[in-house]
């Protein structure tokens, strides 16, 4: 009996730590994770076969998405632009994957564990990031955060820079967590504690980060999820007390950023965080003189060839960003525009709308139990394609298959889609 329970077991366990591998060291555990991914998708393939689910008309969602990114490649092919591995894996592969690993999460209950999973995913990632920190300043001599492949470290009186790989994971994970600490009717006490916790640590972090885009979404998510508790809960005063609750969570973080401050010799922390956020907009900043020009030379890129683009493996040959993979831009969404045209674009956003849509459908399902998780994943969503309008980050794996976990729903219990014949 306990080798059959456990058996049922080992494809959430192995989704879990492939969640956690690939969100916390995106660097680290290659093998492992490969591993791991291998395995994954053949179960995914057998789970599929065993419940009657004909996957072939899942995937048949993707073949608009398909047909046009193909023309696209052997557009730029014909051109004399090179096709890489990276590029076949981000636009062929991962959309393929991601539904499978979907498929995984085929029930309410596994919904529920999924949902406590990222919750501590969430945590553990928070923890980590704290810990890297404390070392960073002297506190501790761990060996593991002191090389450059964890993160980096950039700390004077006007700049303050605690990056690490993980930081992506958590422009999705921080606005998931901030729905379910506000609109928390479907949490365990178990996670209203972990999910309180992970704030308080998440708010020094964020703000040491020196990652803008990390502290933009976080601080929108943070102010849309207060008024819109509040707004909800305006007749029910028994409900404030997570609002209080959030309030003290801001205190005890502003006193652990002064508790850093003491140890760094910084007579003004606030000020220091503030300026770091605002360079990133100046001209005068390198990193924002460099995306200035990429944008320039995108820009220009996509006027010789508005519709159609100038082709998926193409790029800019007046700004190269990388010589390994010379299709990448930090501006990504400029590149897609100027490799792919406004046909492209429109495909790669109208997939975006209809994923993050359905999401939020079955939040506002009444009758549907997990009914936040689907909000937080909604929010996550649209954080994380905001922030990856900077950051070469969208085509993560990770993303895509909690992402449309939401459409297992109408195998589930039988709801119908958004609209089955979308896209």
């Amino acid at each position: 009996m306990h080798k059959v329970m456990l058996a049922k077991r080992i494809p959430i366990i192995v989704f879990a730590f492939f969640l956690f591998s690939t969100m916390a060291f995106s660097n680290a555990w290659y093998e492992v994770k490969l591993y791991s991914y291998i395995f994954l998708i053949f179960y995914a393939i057998y789970n599929a076969r065993k419940r009657g689910i004909i996957l072939a008309k899942q995937l048949l969602l993707l073949l608009p998405w398909y047909s046009y990114y193909s023309f696209s490649l052997l557009l730029g092919s014909s051109q004399g632009y090179l096709i890489d591995f990276e590029l076949i894996n981000n636009y062929f592969i991962t959309p393929i994957a991601a539904i499978l690993l979907a498929n995984i999460i085929d029930s309410d209950e596994k919904i529920r564990k999924v949902k406590l999973i990222l919750i501590i995913i969430s945590l553990l990632i928070i923890i980590i990031n704290f810990v890297f920190i404390v070392n960073s300043i002297g506190r501790f001599n761990i060996e593991f955060f002191a090389g450059s492949a964890f993160g980096s470290v950039v700390v004077t009186d006007e700049t303050i820079e605690f990056r690490s790989t993980s930081h992506p994971a958590l422009m999705f994970l921080l606005p998931y967590i901030l729905v379910l600490y506000f609109f928390n009717e479907d949490n365990s006490n178990v996670e209203n504690k972990l999910i309180s916790f992970t704030l308080i640590l998440a708010i020094v972090v964020v703000l040491l980060s020196g990652r803008r885009a990390l502290q933009l979404v976080f601080a929108l998510t943070a102010v849309l999820t207060f008024l819109s508790h509040a707004c909800k809960m305006k007749k029910n005063y028994q409900k404030y007390d997570s609002i209080f609750k959030y309030f003290f969570a801001l205190c005890v973080a502003v006193a652990m950023l002064y508790y850093f401050a003491y140890f760094m010799e910084m007579d003004d922390i606030i000020s220091s965080i503030a300026n770091t956020f605002f360079s990133a907009f100046s001209t005068d900043n390198e990193s924002g003189a460099i995306r200035l020009q990429q944008s320039r030379a995108l820009l220009n890129g996509f006027l010789d060839s508005p519709i159609f683009g100038n082709g998926l493996n193409a790029f800019a040959r007046t700004s190269l960003r990388s010589s390994e993979n010379p299709w990448s831009y930090e501006m990504v969404y400029l590149a897609l525009l100027f490799q792919t045209g406004i046909f492209g674009t429109v495909i790669f956003f109208t997939y975006i709308y209809k994923i993050t849509l359905e999401n939020f459908r079955l939040y506002n399902c009444s009758s549907r139990s997990n009914r936040n998780f689907f909000l937080a994943v909604f929010s996550g969503c649209i954080s994380f394609v905001i922030a990856g309008s900077s950051n070469p980050m969208i085509y993560f794996i990770w993303f895509w298959a909690i992402a449309t976990i939401c459409f297992n729903h109408r195998f589930i219990n039988k709801t119908p889609m958004v609209n089955s014949s979308y896209i």
